[in-house]
C-alpha cells in the first residue's frame, strides 16, 4: 500500500533514484524482494501441495468412516441393547439353573453316601447270611437226622408196646391158672419183666440222648439268633419264635423226666399188681414222642421263615445297588450339561472379546487420522470442524460378568 511504500528502505534512504532508473525487469525484482512476493509464491505451492495431501487423506477417511459408518448401522440393525437384555436374561436363567444343578448334585452326593453305607451294611449282611445260611443246611441235616432217630423210637416203642401187650395176656393166663403155677413160673415172669423193663430203660436212655442232641441244636439256635441281632427289628420276630422253640424243648426235658417216673411206675404195677397203667404210659409216651415230631416241624417251618427273610435281604441288596448305578449315572449327566455350559460360555466370551478388539483397533486408527488431519491443518492454517467420535456399545460389562460366569463355573 502507499504506506509500505513510502516507509520502504528506498524511500526512507533517497534512492528512489536507483528504483526509477533500473530496468523494468529489475525493477520488478526489486519490488517483490520489497514485498517478499517470493515467499509468497514458495507458500502457495507448498500450500497446493499440501492441499493434495490434505485431500487424498480427507478422501481415505471420509471412505475409512463411511464404511465404519456403515458397520455400526449393521450394529446397530442388530438391536445390541436387546441382545444384551437377552444374554443377560440367559445369564439369569443359567444361573439359577446352576444354582438348582448344585443343590441338585449336593442332595445326590449324599444320598450316594447313604447309600455306599447301606450297601456296606448290606455287604455285611450278605456275609452274615452266608455263614448263617450254611448254620441253616446243618441245623437242618441234624433236624432230619434226629426225625430218622425218633422214627426209629417210636418202631421201637410200637414194638415194646406190642411185647407189653403181649406179656398182658400172658399175665391174664397166668392169672386163669393162678392155682396151678409154681415159684419157678413166677420167677420166669419175673425175668421176663425184668427184660421189659430194661428195654423200657434203654427206650428212656435213648431218648435223653436225643434230648442232649436237641439241646445241642437250642445252642445252634442261640448262636444264630445273636447273628440275626444285627438284622434290626425284622429278626426280633425270629428270635421269640426261637425262644419259644427252646422252652418247647424246656418243656419237653421236663416231661421226659415225669416218663422216667412213669416208668418205674409201670414196672412196679407189673410186678405187684400185674395191672394195665403201663399202657397207658407207654400211649402217653408214643403221643408225647408225636408231639416232639410236630415241634421239630414247627422249628423247621420257622428255619423255612429264616431263609426267606434272608432271601428278603438278599433282594434288597440288589435293588440298592440297581439305585446306586441311576443316581451315578444321573450325577455324570449334570456333569456333562454343566461342562456344555461352560464351553458355550468360553465360545460367547471368545467371540465378544474379538469383537471388542476390532472395534478398539478402529477407534485407535480414527483418532490416529483423526489427530493426523488436525496437525496438518493446523500447519496450514485452516480451520475444518471435522466430524465428531462415533460412539459404540460398550460390551465391557457383559464380558466381565461372562468372565465371572467363567470363574464361577471353574470354581464350581
Amino acid at each position: 500500500d502507499e504506506d509500505s511504500f513510502r516507509n520502504c528502505v528506498y524511500i526512507r534512504q533517497g534512492e528512489i533514484d536507483i528504483l526509477i532508473n533500473a530496468a523494468p525487469t529489475e525493477r520488478q525484482k526489486m519490488i517483490d524482494d520489497l514485498l517478499q512476493i517470493g515467499k509468497l509464491e514458495e507458500y502457495h505451492s507448498r500450500l497446493k501441495d499440501a492441499t493434495t495431501g490434505i485431500n487424498r487423506l480427507l478422501r481415505d477417511t471420509n471412505t475409512l468412516l463411511k464404511d465404519r459408518s456403515n458397520e455400526m448401522e449393521q450394529i446397530e440393525e442388530t438391536d445390541p441393547y436387546k441382545t444384551l437384555s437377552t444374554l443377560k436374561t440367559q445369564e439369569s436363567h443359567i444361573k439359577s439353573e446352576l444354582e438348582q444343578s448344585h443343590n441338585m448334585r449336593t442332595k445326590l452326593i449324599d444320598r450316594i453316601n447313604v447309600r455306599n453305607a447301606q450297601i456296606s451294611d448290606y455287604e455285611s449282611y450278605s456275609n452274615d447270611k452266608t455263614e448263617l445260611e450254611t448254620k441253616i443246611e446243618n441245623t437242618k441235616k441234624q433236624k432230619q437226622k434226629i426225625d430218622t432217630e425218633i422214627k426209629e423210637l417210636s418202631t421201637s416203642i410200637d414194638s415194646l408196646k406190642q411185647n407189653i401187650n403181649e406179656l398182658d395176656t400172658s399175665i391174664t393166663q397166668l392169672q386163669e391158672k393162678a392155682e396151678l403155677q409154681t415159684r419157678p413160673d413166677m420167677e420166669n415172669i419175673e425175668n421176663i419183666l425184668d427184660s421189659q423193663n430194661e428195654r423200657i430203660t434203654e427206650l428212656y436212655t435213648h431218648l435223653k440222648k436225643k434230648e442232649n442232641e436237641h439241646s445241642s441244636v437250642s445252642d445252634t439256635i442261640n448262636s444264630n439268633i445273636q447273628l440275626k441281632e444285627k438284622y434290626g427289628s425284622d429278626i426280633t420276630d425270629i428270635k421269640e419264635q426261637e425262644t419259644e422253640h427252646l422252652d418247647e424243648i424246656s418243656r419237653i426235658s421236663s416231661k421226659m423226666d415225669e416218663y422216667q417216673e412213669k416208668l418205674k411206675l409201670v414196672r412196679e404195677k407189673l410186678i405187684n399188681n400185674f395191672d394195665k397203667a403201663g399202657m397207658d404210659s407207654i400211649t402217653d409216651l408214643e403221643d408225647h414222642v408225636k408231639e416232639l415230631n410236630d415241634q421239630l416241624q414247627s422249628l423247621t417251618t420257622s428255619l423255612n421263615d429264616e431263609r426267606t427273610k434272608a432271601q428278603s435281604i438278599d433282594y434288597e441288596i440288589r435293588n440298592s445297588e440297581n439305585s446306586r448305578k441311576q443316581y451315578v449315572d444321573q450325577l455324570n449327566t449334570l456333569d456333562e450339561t454343566i461342562h456344555n455350559i461352560q464351553e458355550q460360555l468360553k465360545e460367547t466370551e471368545s467371540k465378544i472379546e474379538m469383537r471388542i478388539e476390532e472395534l478398539d483397533r478402529t477407534k485407535k486408527d480414527i483418532g490416529l487420522y483423526r489427530n493426523t488431519i488436525r496437525s496438518k491443518l493446523e500447519d496450514i492454517g485452516i480451520d475444518i470442524e471435522l466430524p465428531q467420535q462415533f460412539t459404540r456399545i460398550d460390551l465391557n460389562s457383559v464380558l466381565t460378568d461372562l468372565a465371572d460366569k467363567r470363574l464361577e463355573l471353574a470354581g464350581y
